[in-house]
């Protein structure tokens, strides 16, 4: 599991109030930026990663391409870690579609993390 102290820092620079109940998720939710999201590259069709916790992401799939119920592709990180995914669309609801698949290796997490952790302390102007 990624370190606490980051996941809690994080989410305070995504804006999040720290959640003082029972945490039912095995895994963080890693909530990107617009413009920080990792690609998850499925033929020609490119889909924004928009959350990730575990092996459950959420896509934004703007030009709403119709995909089948099982998905193959490549997820080209913001850290630039490239990670290959299988998975099943188990939810869709207008351009966002929810997918099941096999879990984010840690090392990848906690790379992502870090990227994200960089990236808004630099937005507030403040040194990593």
């Amino acid at each position: 599991m990624v370190d606490n102290e980051l996941i809690a820092r994080l989410e305070r620079y995504q804006g999040k109030v720290e959640y003082v109940g029972h945490e039912k998720r095995k895994y963080v939710r890693l909530i990107y930026p617009p413009s920080k999201r990792p690609v998850l590259i499925v033929g020609n069709y490119n889909l924004e990663i928009v959350d990730i916790s575990g092996g459950v992401m959420k896509l934004f799939n703007y030009m709403q391409h119709k995909l089948g119920p099982n998905i193959q592709g490549m997820i080209d990180f913001s850290s630039g870690v490239s990670y290959e995914v299988k998975g099943e669309i188990v939810w869709q609801y207008k351009t966002e579609i929810g997918l099941l698949s096999s879990s984010i290796p840690r090392f990848i997490i906690e790379n992502e993390v870090e990227y994200l952790l960089r990236y808004f302390r630099e937005k507030k102007g403040k040194p990593y």
